[in-house]
């Protein structure tokens, strides 16, 4: 009797400093008497382009697998100097919009991070995943638009010049230089992504013209942005024609009528 003391109290003392798993014949491959072992759960980043413009957004689908049931908790997604917000699992998947203009053009890896919640933390441990992207610069579109696509020789034409990268994309900022013929404006800066020109009279001679808009990106756009250009639609020039009126004399006196036109009323007035 005093022998099966001395040895159930050995054992206790044994399984108390993780010795001995169990006594009298009792095993348990677990841990501290039945409590399961975390395990790494796969991590897997699914972006829905594997190359993209930085003008683009990207969405990027993260899940997080493992054989013991499905993971809780949150994921942060992470490119280059880019990192997303804590996003939580649902049903072990968590879907990051990245915005237009977050990443830098180049190669990189996108890298999701999980973290286990109080409901996972006794199944899964702490895991990552990657998938690489490839991020290239935007060529924005460059529009040119005149008031009008006909003018007169002597008159003035105010044309503006809008350069975009797409929906969402963030403003280009920069110059643009507007040329047509032998004309050129000069750097307008832009602002909104739009600049406005105004070409001088007498700048075009009779017949037809196209204007060129020609952007050249800032320090703050150069990483977003690569040169354009863009090419407005023909417009035609028409030359002036003077009509001398001679409403002197005896002959045959000329009007508005006559002329076609709706001048003054002094046309019609004659001694």
């Amino acid at each position: 009797m005093r022998g099966t003391l001395r040895g159930t109290a050995v054992c206790f003392l044994a399984v108390m400093i993780g010795l001995a798993s169990g006594c009298g014949g009792g095993g348990n491959s677990s841990e501290g008497g039945g409590r399961q072992t975390p395990i790494a759960p796969t991590v897997t980043v699914s972006p829905a382009a594997s190359t993209i413009t930085t003008a683009q957004s990207l969405k990027v689908t993260v899940t997080v697998s493992g054989k013991s049931g499905i993971a809780t908790g949150s994921v942060t997604l992470t490119a280059g100097s880019y990192s997303s917000s804590t996003t939580a699992l649902s049903g072990g998947v968590a879907s990051i919009t990245i915005a237009p203009g977050s990443l830098a053009a180049g190669s990189m890896t996108l890298k999701a991070s999980y973290t286990p919640d109080s409901a996972s933390s006794s199944a899964y441990n702490s895991a990552s995943g990657t998938a690489p992207l490839t991020v290239s610069l935007a060529t924005p579109t460059v529009s040119v638009t005149p008031a009008s696509q006909s003018l007169v020789v002597g008159q003035v034409l105010a044309v503006v010049v809008n350069v975009s990268g797409g929906a969402g994309a963030p403003p280009a900022t920069g110059t643009v230089v507007l040329s047509g013929g032998s004309y050129n404006s000069g750097s307008t800066a832009l602002s909104g992504g739009s600049a406005s020109v105004t070409i001088p009279p007498n700048t075009f001679a009779a017949g037809s013209v196209m204007l060129t808009g020609a952007y050249t990106p800032d320090i703050s756009a150069v990483t977003l942005y690569k040169r354009a250009s863009g090419q407005s639609a023909a417009i035609t020039v028409f030359q002036a024609n003077t009509v001398m009126v001679d409403q002197s004399g005896t002959g045959i006196h000329v009007t508005d009528q006559l002329l076609g036109m709706n001048l003054p009323s002094w046309y019609d007035v004659f001694s």
